[in-house]
């Protein structure tokens, strides 16, 4: 398929991304569906340059009104959205200088549609933007292309002044990790079958379940996915289970648990035993939720349709070992997955957030036995919905305790990944999407016999 058309099928779908509520990689799911006509070079180039597209934006948008070519049009945006697109495939090429794509290249000049990019200056120098510094946030803004604000929550968390690594690191494509079902087969035996499958793949560096892959595909028409062999899952999640061990005979409630997937992976550390109840207030997360565990062979898991920020009932209080709360949060965590959500996230909606995350952490802590373990987990780098709940949670409290991860992630020798009070896992550290978790112990009431 020749260049002009490819990139009219990446505008159709990044023109319909805009106003969709669902992420990216969904809509381009739903897109290639429809068009079976599309091999799978077609698909790759389309789907890489809508990511490059919505990865660089800001950056893009800003050379091409340096350049005097917005592409703005009267009509649907249609010219604009091509225009984008031919943008972020042209930095797409140059960028990673993919030879994929060098058959394309020379295409830019026998084009009319195309012959601006090939003269297009992509370089930006910090003085067009007023100061010779390279690290001011403005600068660092338009050059990574992130709004300030997220900005400002990496150089807090990262506690630099020019967090530039690691706004590169979040703006590189995620690998894609599976995690191994360890009910069903071990790693090295899924290793064996993956490799007869045609599929390079290696172990994780953390976690010792974790396979990450050599390049994305989709995993779920392989025979060994539809064995249940496998779940796709971050490292970051599973060290997450891991670190916190949970043993065969306590009971678990899995506060959040969506379509199941900390669920199923504490299932399979617990050998299947104990009992986990994964509660969420979505009926069609948790039906998906029953077939993934069937699938898994996990059947310590039972299932509760209830809303979070309601109150559970007075007779499951104080019943369980661990309540695990994967909060509902902005998900910037995994923005190397959905770069669209810079541009849809506010600091307005993570304040929001945050007061929900802070209910549902109350509701959930009345579920603790005394001695028992509560754990808030977000997949965000915002501060408001990080140490802020986690703070005023112990500030309004007095039957709770902060407990450092330090003493689990010792245990499986795991090094990096606390400040000593909270858990933190990034991409540029770690390989994994960006978490942040905060442990407290149920204190034990002394008796006054």
């Amino acid at each position: 398929m020749k260049l002009d058309s490819l990139l009219g099928h990446a505008a159709e779908i990044y023109a319909h991304i805009e106003k969709s509520a669902l992420p990216p990689d969904r809509e381009l799911e739903y897109f290639f569906r429809n068009r079976k006509y599309l091999g799978a070079r077609d698909r790759k180039i389309i789907a890489e340059t809508v990511y490059h597209t919505l990865r660089h934006l800001k950056r893009i948008e800003y050379i091409l009104s340096r350049q005097n070519q917005t592409g703005r049009s009267s009509d649907s945006g249609t010219l604009n959205a091509h225009v984008l697109v031919a943008t972020g495939w042209y930095l797409l090429k140059k960028d990673q200088n993919d030879e994929s794509l060098t058959s394309y290249y020379d295409f830019l000049h026998t084009h009319q549609f195309f012959k601006f990019l090939s003269k297009l200056d992509v370089n930006i120098a910090p003085q067009e933007l007023g100061s010779s510094d390279p690290y001011t946030k403005e600068y660092l803004s338009v050059k990574h292309s992130f709004p300030v604000w997220m900005i400002d929550e990496i150089t807090g968390l990262t506690r630099k002044q020019n967090p530039d690594v690691e706004l590169a690191v979040l703006n590189q494509q995620a690998p894609t990790t599976l995690r191994t079902n360890t009910l069903k087969t071990t790693r090295e035996r899924l290793l064996e079958i993956l490799s007869g499958e045609g599929i390079a793949a290696a172990p994780t560096v953390h976690s010792p379940f974790g396979i990450t892959l050599s390049k994305r595909l989709n995993v779920f028409n392989m025979p060994s996915f539809k064995e249940g062999y496998f779940e796709m899952q971050d490292e970051g999640s599973q060290i997450i289970g891991w670190m916190l061990d949970p043993k065969p005979n306590i009971k678990v409630f899995d506060a959040c648990a969506g379509a199941g997937g900390k669920s199923l992976l504490l299932s399979m550390i617990m050998q299947n035993r104990g009992e986990i109840v994964a509660s969420d207030i979505h009926s069609e997360r948790l039906a998906r939720l029953k077939m993934r565990a069937r699938k898994a062979g996990a059947g310590n898991i039972r299932i509760l349709e209830h809303d979070a920020l309601q109150p559970y009932e007075d007779t499951i209080h104080g019943k369980y070992d661990l309540a695990l709360v994967d909060a509902p949060c902005s998900g910037l965590g995994t923005i190397r997955r959905n770069p669209g959500m810079k541009w849809t996230v506010t600091t307005k909606s993570t304040k929001e957030l945050s007061i929900k995350q802070s209910t549902i952490l109350r509701h959930c802590a009345q579920l603790v036995r005394p001695g028992g373990l509560l754990v808030y987990i977000t997949c965000t780098f915002v501060a408001e919905e990080n140490e802020k709940v986690a703070t005023d949670f112990l500030e309004k409290t007095n039957q709770f305790e902060s407990i450092t991860p330090d003493v689990h992630l010792k245990k499986k020798e795991l090094t990096g990944m606390s400040d000593g009070r909270f858990l933190r896992l990034n991409p540029w550290e770690h390989g994994t999407d960006l978490f942040f978790g905060a442990l407290f112990r149920r204190r034990i009431e002394e008796s006054h016999g």
